[in-house]
Formats: structure tokens, sequence, C-alpha cells
């Protein structure tokens, strides 16, 4: 598993307190059940950018359509 970089992980806070108007800091760890990406979860608001979202989204739809 590869974790995010210093640089990338400040301008994700950067970016999360701008649109929050709070002063977001990060904790980075590393899970490898979700496969890839990244998920931030701000009080009881959840960001679910995994791979392991996208690909049960995409199992769901395909199960409807077969």
């Amino acid at each position: 598993a590869v974790q995010m970089d210093n640089e990338k992980i400040k301008e994700l806070e950067t970016e999360l307190s701008k649109k929050y108007n709070k002063n977001v800091t990060l904790e980075n760890k590393v899970d490898k059940n979700v496969l890839g990406g990244v998920l931030v979860r701000l009080g009881n608001t959840e960001i679910d950018g995994t791979i392991r979202t996208r690909l049960n989204g995409l199992k769901n739809q395909l199960s409807q359509v077969i």
C-alpha cells in the first residue's frame, strides 16, 4: 500500500478547509481494504473516493441489468 505524500495531504487539507470553512487536519492511515483512493471523515460527513466503493457501485448497477 502506498501512502499519500505530505505535499498531497497538505493540498487536500487546504481544499477541505476552504470548502467547509473549518481548519481541517488530516490523519493519514492506510487501509488495504479500500484498494485505493481516499476516504475522508469530517464529523458526520463522509467523502468516499475509494475504489472499493466505486466497484461496489458498478456491481450494483450490473446486477440490476442482469
